[in-house]
């Protein structure tokens, strides 16, 4: 997300490392001060791949693409269609990969998760505009000030953007294009401060920050002007800490986020009732420093996606796992792809379908990870 006052390229060197086969990841259990959040020692992996020996793989399918495209201008696939951008316009394919079809002549620069609306900036002026009823909502003028703005949910309802001058997080309602502003000065020392992340869930504004006292931590934000902490990260350990994005499942009860917490890389579940931090996926480190896995979350909060990076002197390879969230508990991990080459984290590479029942995981042409998407790998669960 471009309008944090931290670059998203010191995120995105974060990758994942396991250890072989999934059944063989383990971490040590610990815990913080009492007035921190507490770290569960279980090996969640492990205890699913031992209970679950029932699983089956998915069934998958590999789509060619007749219009290879850059990773990044596929921009949404929804089980019905593929959005991508060519040459300042917005185009559809089918979900055999062809018949290519005209949308509309815009620059988009994102699409809502959904894949039902896209940023667009035209004339200095940005704009939410909604696929189907081919309407434009004006956004905010392009100007030094202001970050850019960012889908800040599921279906592009809202959107956020930073306002440097005055220091605010600006919250847009595209249906009403109403706009609540959120004072920092008033929520947050700023002294040395990072915006890292911006999510509203359930008509709620929910931020990942870190601050020169606090150290990292996510927190759901009012527009009366109070701030609550749902997960700390110890402060003392704010060095070697990391927090490059989160999500929340449950109605808000568990909190999903990745990166280093208390010199512990991985994928952290967050119990908000009982206050219980449990790292569900482990990262790994080498010579190079610290890595965290990424992920990729179904829109229904029951599946997640995630790679574990393998790194050799040569070249940096992928196992793609998925796994199913029940009541916030992780369960019923199986590896889909083995040894593939990825431009990208898995965050970058993995679309939904609408019902959460299909996966697409868009793979470079070249055997090395470079090269255009020619293809997409479908997996119905």
């Amino acid at each position: 997300m471009n309008h944090k006052v931290k670059s998203l390229t010191a995120c995105l060197c974060l990758c994942i490392t396991l250890a072989a086969g999934i059944a063989g990841c383990a971490f040590k259990g610990w815990s913080t001060r009492a007035d921190s959040t507490v770290i569960l020692s279980q090996d969640v992996l492990r205890q699913s791949t031992l209970e679950d020996r029932t699983v089956k793989m998915p069934q998958s399918r590999e789509i060619s693409l007749q219009q290879p495209t850059e990773y990044r201008d596929i921009m949404a696939i929804d089980g019905q269609h593929i959005l991508y951008r060519k040459d300042h316009a917005l185009y559809t394919m089918d979900m055999n990969g062809t018949n290519p079809q005209l949308l509309a002549k815009l620059d988009a620069s994102e699409a809502s998760r959904d894949g039902k609306k896209v940023m667009c900036l035209e004339k200095d002026q940005y704009f939410a505009y909604d696929l189907k009823s081919k309407s434009k909502t004006p956004l905010i003028k392009k100007q030094g000030q202001d970050g850019e703005p960012y889908f800040a949910d599921e279906k592009g309802e809202y959107v956020s953007y930073f306002d440097f001058k005055h220091s605010n997080l600006n919250i847009i309602d595209t249906r009403t294009s109403e706009t609540h502003a959120l004072d920092f000065k008033k929520l947050f020392n700023l002294e040395n401060f990072m915006l890292e992340d911006v999510k509203v869930y359930q008509d709620r504004v929910y931020v990942a920050a870190h601050t020169k006292k606090d150290g990292y931590g996510i927190y759901e934000l009012s527009f009366d002007g109070h701030k609550r902490a749902i997960v700390k990260y110890p402060p003392e350990k704010q060095d070697g800490d990391t927090l490059a994005g989160f999500d929340l499942i449950c109605g808000g009860k568990t909190v999903i986020f990745n990166g280093t917490y208390d010199d512990e890389p991985g994928i952290f579940f967050y119990d908000v009732d009982k206050k219980s931090l449990t790292k569900v996926i482990s990262g790994g480190s080498d010579k190079e420093g610290q890595w965290a896995p990424f992920y990729s979350l179904s829109p229904d909060g029951t599946k997640i996606v995630f790679e574990n990076i393998l790194r050799d002197k040569n070249s940096v390879k992928s196992d793609i796992y998925v796994a199913d969230i029940t009541d916030g508990i992780l369960s019923q991990a199986i590896r889909i792809m083995e040894n593939a080459n990825m431009p990208a984290v898995i965050s970058l590479m993995a679309h939904w379908s609408d019902d959460s029942s299909k996966l697409y995981i868009k793979m470079p042409s070249s055997q090395d990870g470079s090269g255009p998407i020619d293809k997409i790998k479908e997996f119905a669960f």
